[in-house]
């Protein structure tokens, strides 16, 4: 996948979002890279990149 304008979007976009919350007096506290998806195998919350690592003996 080649670097484009189209992926700066998402960061454009939360960070006008943020800026006009400020202006309109909002405190925020802007988190990214936040991920729940596709990596929790179980209802113990184990992590299979975690297990792999482990696996291999990577630090």
């Amino acid at each position: 996948d080649w670097a484009h304008l189209g992926h700066a979007r998402t960061y454009i976009a939360f960070d006008v979002i943020v800026r006009w919350l400020e202006f309109k007096g909002y405190s925020v506290f802007y988190v990214q890279n936040i991920t729940d998806v596709g990596h929790l195998t179980t209802d113990t919350a184990e992590d299979k990149i975690v297990k792999r690592a482990i696996e291999r003996k990577v630090e």
